[in-house]
């Protein structure tokens, strides 16, 4: 959350209502956030990343960030930690659902994708003098800022993420096929790329015990079949024998390979979206459970400059194919009636008071 929000109107809100509300979230967030997976595959030009996002409700917007836009961030856990502010370098698209400026991942028009998954392990560092700001605003954070991975693992060095996030993981890409898992363990960063990160893939356990639970199997030096259960470790080797296996599919296209690796791997109750990135061509695919047929937008189609009004589009909608002609104009009323049908239709959120919510 940024200075969308006026500090003067947050001042009208009882402090201890949102406080309290945003605590019930975090405590029953884990139950839904436990079965995400994502990866990425390269062979000869082509560059996919694939992510399947999973949890109890399916409502979400796909929404256009602007470039040349001033943040700053609201630490509603950590008020003493001095806020990140920055203005953004690249424009970007993300997929959000409990508000705007808190995706659950996304690209900018460098080709930087960063996507999230839940890590009981989780434990961001303890408050220092870096500025700091929430796990999910840290991927609008790296998407308005950097192009590479590179720059996003060197940004641990400038600024944190609030002690008291909630414990997630990452998988990042950039336009040259750089890939790398982001970890926070035992309050540091722990990073796995290149000759270190020989499946570009991640679920919800730590890269270091999904390459050993890997080694286990047939295929991969052990003697364990592959399992077609939905346990995250499953779904991590079933995820890297597709991703090995593709050359002798290769003349079935990358982005149709990427949708039946994300079949293989999703929750038949818990998969809402899945996602396939083409980074290569600058082209987002995505369905939803709801609505199953692809959509797909062209980062093209987009003006990301700051005098256009952003757009966003309900990830619902009826229309298929090339939906980005069909995105509208951006507008509180728009992240109002999302926040409102995310949080109604959360269980253990929707007792929450609409002036919280407001």
């Amino acid at each position: 959350m940024y200075t969308v929000f006026k500090e003067e109107k947050m001042k009208k809100f009882s402090k201890r209502i949102l406080i309290i509300s945003l605590l019930i979230f975090l405590a029953h967030i884990n139950p839904y956030l436990d079965a995400c997976t994502t990866f990425c595959l390269k062979y000869g030009k082509n560059l996919v990343f694939g992510r399947n996002y999973d949890w109890n409700i399916d409502y979400g917007f796909v929404m256009v960030n602007k470039r040349s836009l001033v943040k700053r961030a609201l630490n509603f856990f950590d008020p003493s930690a001095r806020p990140a502010e920055w203005i953004s370098k690249y424009g970007s698209i993300t997929f959000n659902q409990y508000g705007k400026e808190y995706p659950m991942g996304g690209m900018n028009e460098a080709g930087l994708v960063v996507e999230v998954m839940w890590l009981d392990s989780t434990r961001f560092p303890a408050s220092d003098e870096r500025p700091a700001l929430g796990e999910l605003p840290w991927v609008q954070y790296q998407l308005d800022n950097f192009s590479s991975v590179k720059e996003v693992i060197d940004s641990d060095k400038s600024i944190r993420i609030v002690t008291n996030s909630q414990p997630i993981h990452f998988l990042v890409s950039d336009k040259t096929g750089q890939t790398a898992t982001i970890e926070f363990l035992n309050g540091k960063m722990v990073y796995h790329a290149e000759k270190n990160l020989p499946f570009k893939a991640l679920t919800n356990n730590t890269y270091v015990d999904s390459i050993k639970y890997l080694h286990d199997h047939k295929g991969f030096g052990g003697d364990n079949d592959i399992s077609s259960s939905e346990e995250s470790l499953d779904r991590f080797v079933r995820t890297a024998n597709m991703l090995k296996n593709y050359k002798k599919a290769k003349k079935k296209d990358i982005v149709d390979y990427a949708f039946s690796v994300l079949e293989s791997v999703k929750q038949q109750r818990g998969t809402q979206w899945s996602i396939v990135y083409d980074i290569k061509n600058m082209m987002v695919h995505f369905k939803t459970k709801r609505a199953p047929e692809i959509k797909i937008f062209k980062f093209k189609d987009f003006d990301f400059s700051c005098p256009t009004p952003p757009k966003a589009i309900n990830m619902h909608t009826e229309k298929i194919g090339d939906i980005g002609s069909h995105f509208v104009e951006y507008s509180t009323a728009i992240n109002r009636e999302l926040i409102g049908a995310s949080f109604r239709g959360t269980e253990f959120l929707k007792h929450i008071p609409e002036e919280a919510l407001d």
